[in-house]
């Protein structure tokens, strides 16, 4: 053929290929196919986009709107003290509390507030009543701790595979 050298050495003269030569050709094609030969990347799944994606998701079911939530950051790292927090907030500004706990109503209507979840806390002289929302019924303390422990456990997983 006229050609001496490397290429040559190890695809003709040696009949059989050392395991170092197989690897190496392996590692090669691998990184050209990845490269060249696939049409799709595998997106990559980490800890931080499933708790982001959690997160956002939970601020969204709780009234969020997305320039709101954006404005919180990288959400991956928000605390659980803090989602609830934020919780909270949005669900006392929903119920039409301003950082209090407590509401003004008919006392005609004091039934269906305490089947709701308020507290009777007491009359005032112009027929109503004043009632206080209880804690769970601001919702999600458990069930905000339940997903998040699912959503841990559910990154490892995936991590893992």
């Amino acid at each position: 053929m006229g050609h001496s050298g490397d290429i040559e050495a190890v695809y003709a003269v040696s009949k059989s290929l050392s395991s170092d030569v197989i690897e190496k050709m392996r590692e090669g094609y691998q990184s050209a196919s990845e490269k060249y030969l696939q049409t799709t990347r595998k997106e990559e799944v980490t800890k931080e986009s499933v708790m982001e994606t959690f997160n956002k998701s939970y601020l969204k079911l709780s009234g969020y709107t997305d320039e709101e939530i954006e404005k919180f950051g990288d959400l991956s790292q928000l605390t659980v003290e803090q989602m609830q927090e934020l919780i909270q907030k949005k669900s006392m500004q929903m119920l039409g509390l301003n950082n209090s706990r407590q509401k003004v109503v008919p006392m005609t209507e004091v039934k269906d507030w305490i089947v709701q979840g308020w507290e009777y806390v007491s009359t005032l002289p112009t027929n109503e009543a004043i009632i206080a929302i209880l804690h769970n019924t601001l919702g999600f303390w458990d069930s905000l701790n339940d997903a998040r422990r699912f959503a841990h456990k559910f990154t490892r997983k995936t991590l893992k595979t």
